[in-house]
C-alpha cells in the first residue's frame, strides 16, 4: 500500500509550491492514473517516489510517503530500489552517463555493491551483445536503444 499524506513540494527553498497538501492512498493491486496539466507536478511526484527529488533536484519537501508502512522519505536509494521503479516518459531523461558501462554501473553502485562485483556484473550483462562497452548510449533512436 502506498500512502501519501499532506505532501508539499517546491523546487526552490523560498519559491512557490508545485503542489501543496497532496494526499493519496493506493491499495495493493490497485492502479491509479494521474491526469493533470503540464507543469502540475506529475513527474515531480514520480521523482519523489523514486528518490530523485529533492535529493538530486534540490527543493523543499514536507509531508509523508509510505510504502507498506515504510517511510520512503527516510530510505536511502539502495533501499528504495527494491520498492519503487520509475520509467520516464522521455527515455532520453533516463540516460545519465556518457558510456554504456557507466550507465550499467550506476544502479549496481546504488545497491551498495563493491567495485569488483559491479565490474563482473557489467561485463556479464554485455557478454551476449556486440562490443558496446565503450560506446555512448543511443539518445534519440528507439532502434539504436534496442540494439544495445
Amino acid at each position: 500500500m502506498v500512502e501519501i499524506g499532506n505532501l508539499t513540494f517546491s523546487y526552490e527553498e523560498e519559491g512557490d509550491e508545485l503542489f501543496s497538501s497532496f494526499s493519496l492512498s493506493v491499495e495493493k493491486g490497485e492502479r491509479v492514473l494521474l491526469i493533470a496539466p503540464p507543469g502540475s507536478g506529475k513527474t515531480t511526484l514520480a521523482r519523489i517516489l523514486a528518490g530523485g527529488a529533492p535529493k538530486y533536484t534540490g527543493g523543499r519537501i514536507s509531508g509523508s510517503v509510505t510504502i507498506d508502512g515504510r517511510d520512503l522519505l527516510s530510505l536511502d536509494i539502495s533501499e528504495r530500489m527494491g520498492l519503487v521503479g520509475r520509467v520516464a516518459q522521455n527515455s532520453d531523461e533516463m540516460i545519465l552517463f556518457s558510456t554504456i558501462l557507466e550507465e550499467l554501473r550506476y544502479p549496481l553502485e546504488n545497491l551498495g555493491l563493491e567495485r569488483p562485483e559491479t565490474e563482473g556484473r557489467r561485463r556479464h550483462s554485455l557478454s551476449s551483445t556486440s562490443d558496446a562497452t565503450g560506446r555512448s548510449p543511443p539518445r534519440s533512436s528507439a532502434e539504436g536503444r534496442s540494439a544495445v
